[in-house]
Formats: structure tokens, C-alpha cells, sequence
């Protein structure tokens, strides 16, 4: 009975690395609304949307920063800490690293708020951008705005342009205000393949928004992070089909690593043919060890 006390005991042990998938991680772009009503104040909080969301994307960084790469771009534009004229393109403030987080947080704490909406001109900057155009990644913009286009352009075409691109560019959007027009994110969303977008009024709301869309970056079945998802519905905001852990495990259950370096990703369950080299190779070594140590 040995042997299978000990593959009993040692088998569940073997299986995906961290390091073995430092290859399959995802590009995020944060695309974050500064316009002057992001200076509003929340209902039934002290602080703005402003004070709100740059909170909450610091959270977002210190929990997935070890897995995925992050880059922030900023509209309306001028710089960081400067405004242009109303409708012009916003820009790239941090680009698309390992180790982003701290600069994007010092980004954010001295950013100017400015005039104007220019979502479609801020998207269409993007197409083409090398960030997200990286052969092997999944690569995602994630848009955060108060408001509607006040500018001419036409987000939702740029979203579908960007998603034709090779590799693809998916676009999740959020709208944080009480009185968002959701027809024209949900068009935003859609044309990104992303079903439509998420609603948030308070930091609760947003910061979930963030788990949901960050668990459906986890479990894109092309890299191979597979769970039932988030919730019984599935992965809110994501249009891909999901399968079910193959080989046990806690369906849906993401597993962070702590590696720190770089980006890495895995489900929570292990595929049949994983456990099954696992065993053979206990097996072996039982076996071994059985014949030629007394």
C-alpha cells in the first residue's frame, strides 16, 4: 500500500509553474477619462470620480501587477499634468510594462483634469500602437469614462478596427456615473467584442468591474487559463465560451502568481494529461527506489 499513499500525497504537488507561463500574459491599456467632470463629486461620497477611480485603478495595479502588463493612456490630451485645446486626442502616458505600476499611480496623482470628451480620436491613436500589437499576447483596452463623446469621432468603429487587427485588440469598457449614456458605451463594447459595458456609480461598483474584467483576462481560453468563470453566468463582458476546468479543480478559480516578475497565468485545476505525468513520475521514483536502495 505504499505506493499509493505516496501518490496520494505527492502527485497533487506536480503541475504548471508560474514560470512556465511567463510567455502567456496579457497587455492592458487603462484608458482613463480626465475630463473636468471626472472633478465631480460621487453621490453620497465626499470625494470625486476622480479621487474615486485613480483609488481604484492603484488597487487594480497592486492585485494583478504580477500577471498582467499595464499601460495607461489619458484624454483629453496635452500632458500629464497639462491640458490642449478641447477635443484633442488624448496620449500615452505610461507605456506597456512589467513594473508599471508605480509610475502609472505617479501618473495619476498629478494629472490635470481638462475640457471635452474625445473618446473616438483617443481610440483611434491607437490602432497600430506596438504595445498592443505584440505577436503571441492577448492584448486589451480597457476605457474608463464619466460621459459621452463630446467630440467628433466614432469610438465604437475604432474599437471594431482594433479588434480586425492582428493580434486582435479587444475593448472592455466601463461607465462611472450615474447618468452614463449606456447605449453608446454598450456599442463601444460590443464592436470590441466584449458584449457591453460595465456600470459603476461608487468605488465598490468600479472595483468589482475591474475583478470581472481582470478575471475574464485571466481566463482567456487561448492562453490556456480555462474556469467556468465569474458568478454563474459566466464571465460578464466576454464573449468567448469558457470551458470547464478539464481534470478537477475549482472551476472559475484564478490563481495570482508571485513571482514578480513579468506576467503569468494559470487555472486553479490541472489538465488530465498534467496529473498524469505527475503521477508516472511518482510512480517511477517509488519504483526506483524500491529497487535499488535496501
Amino acid at each position: 500500500m505504499r505506493i499509493p499513499l505516496l501518490l496520494m500525497t505527492f502527485a497533487p504537488l506536480a503541475g504548471f509553474s508560474p514560470a512556465a507561463r511567463a510567455d502567456e500574459c496579457a497587455n492592458v491599456l487603462i484608458v482613463l477619462d480626465r475630463s473636468s467632470s471626472m472633478d465631480r463629486l460621487l453621490v453620497g461620497d465626499e470625494r470625486s470620480r476622480w479621487e474615486v477611480a485613480i483609488e481604484a485603478i492603484g488597487n487594480l495595479l497592486d492585485g494583478y501587477s504580477n500577471n498582467v502588463k499595464f499601460g495607461l493612456a489619458l484624454f483629453p490630451g496635452g500632458t500629464a499634468t497639462s491640458c490642449e485645446v478641447a477635443c484633442t486626442a488624448g496620449f500615452v502616458a505610461v507605456d506597456i510594462a512589467s513594473g508599471s505600476a508605480s509610475t502609472i499611480e505617479d501618473t495619476l496623482s498629478t494629472a490635470a483634469r481638462c475640457q471635452g470628451t474625445p473618446i473616438g480620436v483617443t481610440m483611434e491613436e491607437l490602432v497600430d500602437m506596438p504595445d498592443l500589437g505584440e505577436a503571441g499576447k492577448r492584448n486589451y483596452v480597457l476605457l474608463v469614462t464619466d460621459g459621452s463623446e463630446t467630440c467628433p469621432g466614432d469610438a465604437a468603429a475604432v474599437a471594431a478596427e482594433l479588434f480586425a487587427q492582428e493580434p486582435e485588440v479587444r475593448t472592455f469598457v466601463i461607465g462611472f456615473a450615474e447618468d452614463i449614456n449606456a447605449d453608446e458605451l454598450d456599442a463601444i463594447a460590443s464592436a470590441g467584442h466584449t458584449i457591453g459595458a460595465f456600470t459603476a456609480s461608487d468605488e465598490g461598483t468600479l472595483e468589482a468591474a475591474f475583478d470581472q474584467i481582470l478575471g475574464a483576462v485571466y481566463e482567456d481560453p487561448e492562453f490556456g487559463c480555462i474556469g467556468g468563470g465569474i458568478g454563474d453566468g459566466g464571465l460578464p463582458g466576454f464573449d468567448s465560451g469558457v470551458p470547464d476546468v478539464d481534470g478537477g479543480g475549482d472551476a472559475g478559480a484564478v490563481v495570482k502568481t508571485e513571482d514578480g516578475g513579468g506576467c503569468g497565468c494559470r487555472s486553479a485545476g490541472r489538465s488530465r494529461g498534467a496529473l498524469g505525468l505527475s503521477v508516472l513520475a511518482v510512480a517511477l521514483g517509488v519504483l526506483l527506489r524500491r529497487r535499488w536502495i535496501p
